[in-house]
């Protein structure tokens, strides 16, 4: 019995020692962390492979499809109190086989593309800014069908817009104030700390690790030499350390590689802007045992106004909260040139259409390689033609919604090599002005990608 009360003893005394030891960060805001200046440039090349399978209710419509690319881009964000910047720059090349049982439908398609985008925010007090966006892209596709009726096609595609709104608020980048969270806690249980650190040193610790990222090295072990050694003087100039051994530096060189392999924001935006672009089009089709080749070409000049809003949430070191909303209203001037059009070859038409989208998601940080995100994405798009042609009535308004649930997950085997995973299917339900009845049907599509990035 004496035995027993000495062992429960002893056993709480070390429980007292431990837990007044103890170093935990589990309830440190990330939101409290501002993002510093920074400038992060990414330089990736991705092989990707996907499928889709579609059955909608109603029809005979039984599509399939399988299919794979390859591609680079380029990424670079810029973040400073007056100026938040953020350009991208893609080319891919793409390949694609096509299977369609309702009406013995099977092709072979091919594609190469390009886009850039800038996006730009310029703020005055208050989170208040104003901002200036673009795009441009382009892409050329062939395609050879097993349907004589269109045995062959080649097509082009260019178009651009320009935008200009204003807004208020901001989404702060905190994933290096999470980092930070990553080698405390592990160097904690290596007992390499002498003591828990204070908020406002996690914070100073948090700016550090973002300041230190914007140099850009090719070579990837002088880069992590500079960004490490760093870190490591914090420590040192701090006086932090315990011990500064193999635990400490595999354990810092371990989090440091990927502790900041997914985003974290905190904030909320809103912004309202006006659009304007230009688009053009051609396709040429070319006829199995017919020497009669056509082609078709359209441009259209389009405006618009957008309405958006942005909202991320760190609920905890673990568990991401994400929401979106946004409405588009715009209105398009097409002309086209149809040779298969008899009547009407020179076609011109205005388009009136609006687009409401929102979402909510779940993200889930188990570690520090793994992520895991789960939610829901809403659509409702309604559009209304208009012909110039007095004669001719429209066939073509309608409006239809779209509901999609969604599961995301990423695994980094290295910093420089990861590999994703997408799986979506949702609902969709579409009804035209002529229709008695509208029709539903559903679809489900999975992707997986391979990525490997030089910087």
């Amino acid at each position: 019995m004496k035995k027993g009360k000495i062992i429960s003893s002893i056993v709480f005394i070390l429980g007292c020692y431990i837990t007044s030891h103890a170093q935990t960060y589990e309830h440190f805001d990330l939101s409290s962390f501002i993002t510093p200046d920074i400038v992060r440039n990414e330089l990736d090349f991705s092989l990707n492979s996907s499928g889709r399978i579609q059955d909608e209710k109603g029809s005979s419509r039984d599509h399939s499809s399988l299919g794979g690319d390859f591609g680079t881009a380029f990424n670079r964000i810029k973040n400073t109190r007056p100026y938040w910047g953020k350009q991208e720059g893609r080319i891919l090349l793409n390949g694609k086989y096509a299977r369609d049982k309702s009406n013995d439908y099977k092709a072979n398609e091919y594609q190469t593309s390009f886009s850039y985008y800038s996006d730009n925010r310029f703020y005055k007090t208050n989170k208040r800014f104003w901002s200036l966006s673009g795009n441009l892209s382009g892409y050329a596709n062939g395609n050879k069908q097993d349907q004589p009726s269109y045995h062959k096609y080649k097509s082009k595609d260019f178009s651009g817009y320009i935008s200009l709104g204003i807004g208020k608020g901001r989404i702060e980048s905190v994933t290096d104030a999470r980092q930070a969270i990553y080698i405390l806690d592990n160097l904690s249980k290596k007992g390499v700390l002498k003591r828990q650190l204070t908020n406002d040193e996690i914070l100073e610790l948090s700016k550090l690790i973002a300041i230190v990222k914007n140099k850009r090295f090719f070579d990837s072990r002088l880069r992590m030499i500079d960004e490490v050694s760093a870190v490591d003087s914090f420590f040192v100039t701090n006086r932090l350390l315990e011990s500064s051994g193999a635990s400490y530096f595999t354990t810092l060189y371990d989090y440091w590689m990927y502790g900041d392999r997914f985003e974290r924001g905190a904030g909320l935006v809103f912004s309202s802007s006006l659009l304007g672009g230009y688009g053009y089009s051609r396709s040429d089709f070319i006829r199995e045992n017919d020497n009669d080749n056509s082609g078709t070409k359209s441009s259209t000049p389009f405006a618009g106004v957008l309405f958006t809003m942005g909202y991320e949430k760190p609920v905890n070191l673990y568990w991401q909260q994400s929401a979106s909303l946004s409405l588009r209203g715009q209105y398009d001037r097409s002309s086209s040139n149809n040779p298969y059009i008899k009547n009407d070859p020179h076609l011109k038409k205005n388009q009136y259409s609006t687009l409401f989208s929102g979402s909510y998601n779940w993200g889930y940080y188990p570690n520090s390689r793994t992520n895991l995100n789960w939610g829901i994405i809403e659509s409702l798009h309604w559009t209304e033609f208009d012909y110039t042609d007095a004669k001719r009535t429209s066939n073509n308004d309608y409006w239809n919604t779209v509901t999609e649930l969604y599961f995301q997950t990423y695994y980094y085997f290295s910093p420089q090599v990861r590999l994703s995973a997408d799986v979506r299917g949702g609902l969709e339900y579409i009804k035209y002005k002529h229709w008695d009845t509208g029709q539903l049907g559903w679809n489900g599509s999975f992707q997986l990608t391979f990525t490997y990035s030089l910087f």
